[in-house]
């Protein structure tokens, strides 16, 4: 089943798509994504994410210096 995530989450860079998933230790990691139906608010997660994946919905152009983040965790769609 398709997960969504906030629309916030999902960065374009180059016309590719992608989130940045945190790890248990909040260190952020560039995911490639193919995205399914949008809303107002919420995007679809086609392929690159798992359920239960954190994603950054804040600060995501300063991830790369280790910076804090919002987090939300993926959730399916309902």
């Amino acid at each position: 089943s398709d997960l969504t995530v906030p629309k916030v989450a999902v960065q374009e860079k180059n016309g590719k798509l992608s989130v940045f998933v945190m790890d248990a230790e909040g260190k952020a990691s560039k995911r490639n994504v193919r995205i399914g139906a949008a809303n107002d608010e919420t995007i679809e997660i086609v392929e690159g994410l798992q359920e239960g994946d954190v994603v950054a919905i804040s600060n995501q152009e300063k991830l790369k210096e280790g910076t804090q983040a919002e987090l939300m965790r993926a959730g399916e769609a309902s």
